[in-house]
Formats: C-alpha cells, sequence, structure tokens
C-alpha cells in the first residue's frame, strides 16, 4: 500500500486515502498506519460527519465550508469532534473560512463587509483582455 510506503516522509496526515464515500475502508487504514488520515472534505451533512466519527475513520476532519451548508452547518461539525479528541482543519478557501476558524487572537480578521476581501480590478482586466 502506497500510505505505508510513503509513511517515512513525515507527512502530517493523509487526506481521503480511498473512495471518499468508504468510511469503513478509511477506519482500516487508520488502525494501519501511524501517519494521521483527514477525512470529511466531501461530505455534505453532518450525519456523514457522525458516521465518520462512530467509525474513528478519520484522525483529523476537514470540513468544506462551501459543501457542507454554509456558516451555522460548518460550525455545528466543528463542534462535533471536541468529544472524540479529533482535531478539525477546514478545506480550502481559507479567505471565507477565516470568519469562523480564527480563535483566541491567532489571526487577523477583516473588519470590512461582507467577507472582507476585495478583488485586485488590475488584475482581473488584465486576465480579461488575455
Amino acid at each position: 500500500m502506497l500510505c505505508r510506503e510513503i509513511e517515512d516522509c513525515n507527512l502530517t496526515w493523509f487526506e481521503e486515502p480511498i473512495f471518499y464515500q468508504n468510511h469503513a475502508g478509511e477506519a482500516e487504514i487508520a488502525v494501519a498506519l501511524t501517519t494521521a488520515v483527514a477525512s470529511g472534505e466531501t461530505e455534505y451533512t453532518r450525519y456523514g460527519f457522525r458516521r465518520i466519527l462512530e467509525l474513528r475513520s478519520a484522525d483529523v476532519l476537514m470540513p468544506d465550508l462551501q459543501r457542507v451548508g454554509g456558516v451555522s452547518e460548518f460550525i455545528r461539525v466543528g463542534h462535533m469532534p471536541e468529544s472524540h479528541d479529533i482535531p478539525v482543519s477546514s478545506h480550502l478557501f481559507p479567505e471565507t473560512s477565516l470568519q469562523v476558524l480564527v480563535a483566541e487572537g491567532q489571526a487577523i480578521v477583516p473588519e470590512r463587509p461582507g467577507w472582507g476581501f476585495t478583488f485586485n480590478q488590475d488584475y482581473v482586466s488584465h486576465l480579461e483582455r488575455a
């Protein structure tokens, strides 16, 4: 198995090492490896995350703000692994996830309206001309 062959590379985790809906298979891999298994980027409901936690198929949960149903559901899912001592790492889009990820002053959240970021219009214009 490739996962076992590259464990000595000191990876932080293997992200969804098999088909994303096979949480039972992920659980077998998680038990067999010393490297953490991360999963959840393609889960769309808290019920899928509950299944991951029940099976212990991930050492790190990775909800995706855009896929999991927005801010409210992301926060619900983010609290679920606390009772299992499993960390959470947001999947993708840090610029839109920052407001729900910041904790104890470890990041600066923009104070502008909306998600707090703007497009570089010069760069956008450059792309339109290309």
